[in-house]
């Protein structure tokens, strides 16, 4: 299908719509320029009557209203195109009424904005809003201005402008170029913008000193030829849009670190650069899966934001061709062209609005909608956060994640399109289906990037970058966000049942020891009547103790249960309460061991009493006997119950709670002390089954049975108790990271990408 034949056209494939739009455009302005009288706008249209017609027919016609402006032709008034081109009558553009305006006011008419709107009233409001958004008279709204070429466009290497020899044309967008440049005056390489004398870009950046945001020098203005030359860091390695490319040519399995190499390598050897001698990035990326390094970039531009968004500072046009690489490897944020400074004399939003509409946020597709009551004003940093969510998709997945968006006849409609599709979120078995190779919880924070209620996103760029920099913490990331089929989900279903399983056993195991121990020892030895009382007294030992420790396990634990049963209450609890749940979470482990001692030392005396007072006068030795073997077994039944149910708390209910954003250094303590406390745990663990048979030996036990039993019984313990015990430290050790303050996370994972 030819150009011409063109009726409808993908977002993805806007690229080619603009080539078929200035195709057009420049065959019209030549027939201007080489013909006596003005050209007909019909023969310069495409064919058919789709999208790209519409859009050609409206940027024709306000070359045509600019190029009759010149002294001597005749202004023709928006009706007579309108009579030519009924087609547009029907749904006259609030631009173009917009683009008459401007002109005729530049031409010197007394115009006025009553005016129009009573001559355009079925579209009234639209213009309200439009003369209110760009400040009436000051913005042309033609996407090629007066002229189809680029500024800058006429420039070519080789060439000197000023104090810059041209060497490399290095990209060329809607508003400027930018080459690579000599510096005469310096002698050094710049890249050098060649933009219109309009907008507060240079500005802008010299706000701004971060290490992901591309380092502005100077500029220099010609007012003679209305140009401005903006010349800044030259980074060699190309932008994060060959990147993409290379992601498209490569399968998503074979996808790996050596993509982003590929593509930087592949931008040096076109401008004649050699790879740099040490590059720690290149090594650690070589063959490091995919989605590691792309949450390794996606991190250092949520910093660069959010160190932008602190200094007042919107970017508004976050894609991968505004994103530079350095050769070794390091991501920075350019072209703030259409940005907005709080902080900037004179600036307003409206002054600085724009962007590329296929990264945009909603909210901002409204803002660009005239037929929208959302002003620019209204955006913050969160709209940022939302492209460079769509610019993380794509790169990880090599399409962005709204598919088959299509270019509208209307430009209205083709904007209230776009902003439906993302206010009905994202298709999450699409999501399912490109996030399988991501890392745990990478899809969980892409879809909170791109959700569509402000509210739900991050709060700012430096909580993203934590999220992603913990992706690159895979322990840290598994606890946050398990899979579908990890025992740790299984856990947060069924937070009580857990803790009962983990404190029952142990209980169980050393209440066996002590029945046979005490039969075999004591209670054989005593006068008849002596065991019925034993076994009465153990029966209700046993049917008070194990319902109390149960009942009181469960009351401690059931506030922290609730919550994790609950997900959705955790978003909306304050701080402080969720820090406090955080803490009791900590502290079940302990709990389950007080109880289970304190419960074994209550009984170690009711034995003896119980057969003193129903039979005969209990010896003093059998006294010991009882008490000794009940404190053993209860010191035994605390150490264990502690490793279960706090693997359970820090596995499983601990990381449920642990919202990032309200994580503080009590946290981090708190997580320490426990580490530190399991020390102890695991030295009773393996001290007290030794102890207990030398004691026993001691006092001259005969129970050989029941003391191999506790032997034997102490080592298979004291294995689980040490598996147990590495399982909670490395857990801690992750927990411990996640509530680190964000710049220490920040530091552990740039030392752990360049190797020290």
């Amino acid at each position: 299908m030819s150009q011409s034949d063109i009726s409808g056209v993908s977002l993805d494939e806007t690229a080619r719509v603009w080539s078929v739009l200035e195709g057009h455009i420049e065959r019209f302005l030549h027939a201007w320029e080489s013909g006596a009288a003005p050209p007909e706008i019909g023969p310069h249209l495409p064919a058919g009557h789709g999208a790209v017609r519409r859009m050609t027919l409206i940027e024709l016609i306000k070359v045509d209203l600019e190029a009759r402006r010149q002294p001597g032709r005749e202004l023709r008034p928006l009706e007579h195109y309108l009579a030519d081109f009924p087609e547009l009558a029907d749904e006259i553009p609030p631009d173009l009424v917009y683009e008459e305006y401007h002109i005729r006011k530049q031409a010197g008419d007394a115009v006025d904005v009553p005016a129009y709107l009573a001559r355009f009233p079925q579209i009234a409001r639209e213009l309200e809003r439009l003369f209110g958004i760009g400040g009436a008279g000051e913005v042309s709204t033609s996407m090629f201005g007066s002229r189809a070429a680029v500024v800058g466009s006429e420039l070519n290497p080789g060439e000197r402008i000023d104090d810059f020899d041209l060497l490399a044309r290095l990209g060329q967008g809607a508003f400027a170029s930018v080459f690579l440049a000599r510096q005469i005056s310096m002698q050094r390489l710049v890249a050098l913008k060649v933009s219109a004398d309009r907008g507060a870009e240079p500005q802008t950046l010299a706000q701004l000193d971060h290490e992901q945001i591309v380092r502005v020098y100077d500029q220099r203005l010609l007012p003679d030829r209305g140009l401005r030359l903006m010349y800044m860091q030259y980074l060699a390695g190309g932008t994060l849009q060959q990147v993409v490319e290379e992601v498209r040519r490569t399968t998503d399995g074979a996808r790996t670190g050596g993509l982003l190499f590929a593509a930087i390598d592949r931008a040096l050897a076109e401008r004649g650069e050699s790879r740099p001698a040490e590059a720690p990035l290149r090594e650690r990326f070589a063959n490091a899966p995919w989605a590691e390094v792309v949450c390794w970039i996606g991190a250092r531009l949520a910093r660069g934001l959010d160190y932008a968004h602190r200094q007042g500072v919107l970017h508004r046009d976050i894609k991968p061709a505004n994103v530079l690489l350095a050769a070794d490897g390091a991501p920075k944020l350019a072209d703030f062209n259409i940005s907005f400074s709080s902080k900037l004399d004179g600036a307003t939003p409206a002054a600085y609005f724009g962007g590329s509409l296929a990264y945009m946020s909603p909210e901002q597709l409204e803002a660009c909608n005239v037929e929208h009551e959302r002003q620019p004003d209204s955006l913050d940093g969160r709209s940022d956060l939302y492209s460079l969510g769509i610019l993380l998709w794509e790169l990880l997945s090599g399409a962005r994640p709204f598919r088959d968006e299509q270019v509208q006849a209307a430009w209205s409609a083709t904007l209230g399109q776009m902003t439906a599709r993302r206010r009905a979120g994202l298709d999450r078995a699409h999501l399912a289906l490109v996030a399988r190779h991501w890392p745990p919880g990478l899809d969980q924070i892409l879809e909170r990037c791109l959700d569509p209620d402000t509210d739900r996103r991050y709060p700012n760029g430096g909580e993203l970058a934590r999220h992603l920099e913990l992706c690159l913490q895979p322990q840290a990331r598994r606890l946050l966000s398990p899979s579908r089929d990890d025992w740790r989900r299984l856990g947060r279903r069924h937070p009580i049942a857990g803790v009962v399983v983990a404190a029952i056993p142990p209980n169980l195991a050393a209440a066996v020891f002590n029945y046979f121990y005490n039969d075999l020892e004591i209670v054989s030895h005593l006068p008849a009547g002596a065991e019925e009382i034993f076994w009465r007294t153990q029966l209700a030992i046993n049917s008070i103790a194990f319902p109390l420790g149960i009942g009181l396990a469960l009351a401690l634990s059931w506030p922290v249960a609730a919550a994790v049963r609950r997900a959705g209450l955790i978003a909306t609890l304050p701080a402080d309460a969720l820090r406090r749940l955080r803490q009791r979470c900590l502290r079940l482990g302990h709990y389950a061991a007080a109880i289970s001692l304190s419960l074994w030392l209550l009984a170690a005396p009711a034995y003896p009493i119980a057969i003193n007072l129903g039979v005969a006068e209990v010896p003093a030795a059998a006294y010991l006997h009882f008490v000794a073997s009940l404190a053993l077994c209860g010191m035994i039944a605390s150490a264990y119950p502690f490793f279960g149910v706090s693997c359970l708390a820090v596995c499983c209910l601990y990381p449920a709670l642990a919202r990032l954003e309200t994580m503080t250094r009590d946290d981090r303590d708190s997580l320490q002390r426990l580490s530190r406390s399991s020390w102890i745990y695991l030295l009773v663990a393996a001290s007290v089954p030794m102890l207990s048979v030398a004691v026993l030996v001691l006092i001259r036990s005969q129970a050989q049975f029941a003391l191999g039993l506790l032997a034997a019984g102490g080592v298979a313990g004291l294995a689980s108790a040490f598996w147990l015990f590495r399982t909670l430290q490395a857990d801690l050790a992750a927990l411990t990271l996640v509530a680190a303050p964000p710049d220490e996370l920040h530091d552990s994972v740039s030392r752990s990408m360049r190797g020290f």
